[in-house]
């Protein structure tokens, strides 16, 4: 056996050791910072009122770098629950703080995230089914806003993201105003609403729990696509306009109609509720 084979042979091991070693401490250290090693801090506050049957109450979230999530509940009071993940290796740890304020019926939670590691915020919001929530309020600046007020009787809201998508969904006449820069906007109502919603880069989607007769509907995009579900027995006077897209009309009969390639009016039933559509670049579908 030559001295120069064997040399190439350590050689050799020595590259595959010291490759494994650098594979390994990559593979630490991407879990470490992408969060598999991080850590989770979870605060809650909760406001319990008093409050009594049939009570009306104002909630109001405002963070940063936060996304909210609206619940029913039944506990009997408002409370907020923020959980922060993060990538924070080397036993580094950030803290979550929500600071509560109440005067009267009208509470304020505002969520106090770190800053200085990769992570995601979420806020669950749960609110009472045995009040009425006459305003809700919910404003950030990085994440998105999700709304599910189902059994919970909802008069207004609120909804403003700069980078996020926001979702409203309830089965009662709302007035709301739903208000990002960089997002989605979805929308499903009861008819009778007043809303108005407005994204500069993001789609928007609207669709009502049965026929619509009253109310005013207000859908505005930049960049981007609105499509629009309405009921067939809704009486609403509609009216869209694109610059560079088109409208699609489907499965609905208008009277007194006036179109061309990128702008629709027409009336449904009696119009006696109006439904604007605008987008600059982006299509708009009626169906």
């Amino acid at each position: 056996m030559s001295s120069s084979g064997g040399s190439s042979r350590i050689a050799v091991f020595a590259a595959v050791v010291i490759g494994v070693a650098v594979v390994i401490s990559a593979v630490v250290l991407s879990l470490a910072y992408s969060g598999a090693l991080g850590i989770v801090d979870s605060t809650t506050t909760r406001n319990s009122g008093p409050y009594s049957v049939g009570d009306f109450y104002a909630v109001s979230v405002k963070g940063v770098d936060n996304s909210v999530v609206v619940q029913p509940s039944d506990s009997g009071s408002v409370f907020l629950t923020t959980t922060v993940t993060a990538a924070a290796p080397f036993g580094s740890h950030p803290a979550v703080q929500i600071i509560s304020q109440a005067a009267g019926n009208s509470i304020t939670f505002t969520v106090d995230t770190p800053t200085n590691s990769v992570r995601s915020s979420l806020s669950t919001l749960y609110l009472p089914l045995q009040f009425t929530a006459q305003n809700l309020s919910i404003s950030v600046l990085n994440g998105y806003i999700t709304v599910n007020s189902a059994p919970i009787p909802l008069l207004n809201a609120n909804l403003q993201s700069t980078n996020g998508n926001l979702i409203l969904t309830t089965v009662t006449s709302v007035s709301a105003n739903l208000t990002t820069v960089n997002g989605n906007i979805e929308l499903a109502v009861s008819g009778g609403s007043d809303v108005t919603a407005s994204t500069i880069n993001g789609n928007v989607y609207f669709s009502t729990s049965g026929a619509i007769s009253s109310g005013s509907i207000r859908l505005y995009s930049d960049n981007g696509n609105i499509a629009i579900g309405i009921d067939s027995q809704s009486n609403v006077t509609v009216s869209a306009v694109t610059v560079n897209g088109f409208i699609h009309i489907s499965y609905l009969r208008f009277s007194s109609v006036t179109s061309s390639a990128t702008s629709f009016s027409g009336v449904l039933g009696s119009g006696s509720a109006e439904l604007q559509a605008s987008t600059t670049n982006g299509n708009v579908t009626l169906s």
